[in-house]
Parts: structure tokens; sequence; C-alpha cells
């Protein structure tokens, strides 16, 4: 993931603190020791992780309430939950929401 395309860190947006980490971390993307790459790895991991579980709950919320009442009864009640989670888990590997994206710049910029 090239973190100088993450919005939130646009060289148009002023050169504070965070920019400037961004700029660096991208300068040095092709001379990445072997636990710089593995805390990037988990740092990208942790992310994706974060922004599928906010999205599990997010889409059990709004499943609970597009279907109220489900046809399938009580078996697809039992089962609402894992498919928000499967649902959640695809759209988040997929690239997700920018959840993700966000929060690894940010604890890119933290673990220096």
């Amino acid at each position: 993931m090239d973190l100088k395309l993450n919005p939130l860190h646009s060289p148009q947006s002023g050169a504070h603190q965070g920019s400037q980490a961004v700029k660096q971390t991208g300068a040095m993307a092709g001379e990445m020791t072997a636990v710089q790459a593995a805390r990037h790895a988990a740092i990208q991991k942790a992310a994706q992780d974060f922004e599928a579980s906010y999205l599990g709950i997010t889409f059990s919320s709004m499943l609970a309430d597009a279907m109220p009442d489900p046809e399938g009864g009580h078996g697809e009640e039992m089962f609402r939950g894992a498919l928000a989670n499967a649902m959640a888990k695809e759209v988040a590997e997929a690239g997700g929401v920018g959840i993700a994206r966000s929060i690894a710049a940010q604890l890119e910029v933290y673990s220096k």
C-alpha cells in the first residue's frame, strides 16, 4: 500500500507532522528492513481486522433494521451475525471503506 495516496495526508492539506511522516515512509519504502516490513504487515493486518470488526457491527445493525422479522425464522436470525461478519470481512479484504487506510497511516506514524 502506498501511504502517499492517503487523502488525510495529502500535500495540499499543509505541512503537518502526519504528512511529513507519510512522505518519509514513502521515501524509505524501498529500503525497508525485514523488521520494518514485518511491522508494516502487522499494522496493515490489524487495521484491516479493525475495519472488518467495525463493519461487522454496522452490517449486523443494518440487517436487523432492514429485516426485523426474518422469514427464515429462528435459524435465519441465529446466522444473521455470521452473515454480517462474512460480508464485513469481504468488504475489508476488497479494500474496505477507508477506515483501515486511515488507521494504518496513523499507526505507521506512531510506531516510528
